[in-house]
Order: structure tokens, then C-alpha cells, then sequence
């Protein structure tokens, strides 16, 4: 089984992947800093470990893989 790793570190229980687009607080710091990578502003557009408790789907939007 592969392991899901973001910036060289493995994905462990109850963390995801997700890319910011749009940032609420460009200060806040992330929850998982890597190297010179600390605050939301330094990741947006880019992948990102996040807590899967903080993420909410979009009921209407298709997630499947093609």
C-alpha cells in the first residue's frame, strides 16, 4: 500500500491533502510547518497537510477520480 505523503512526510490517521485557493487569515500558522513553510499565505495554491476534522465537502460537488 503506497503512503500519501505531502513535502516528503507521510500522511498519518485523521490528516489529508488539500490545496488552499483562497486564504481566510494569510497569518495563521499551519498546523504541519515545513522547513521555511509556517503560515497559510506560504501555501497558497500549493499541497498541504491538513486535519480531516477541519475540512467540510461540498455536497454538490463530484469528487470522483477520473
Amino acid at each position: 500500500m503506497n503512503s500519501v505523503r505531502v513535502k516528503g512526510e507521510e500522511l498519518g490517521h485523521g490528516w489529508c491533502e488539500i490545496i488552499i485557493e483562497v486564504p481566510m487569515k494569510k497569518d495563521e500558522s499551519l498546523f504541519k510547518p515545513y522547513d521555511r513553510i509556517r503560515t497559510i499565505e506560504d501555501v497558497v495554491g500549493a499541497p498541504v497537510a491538513w486535519p480531516l476534522s477541519l475540512v467540510a465537502l461540498d455536497e454538490n460537488e463530484d469528487l470522483s477520480i477520473s
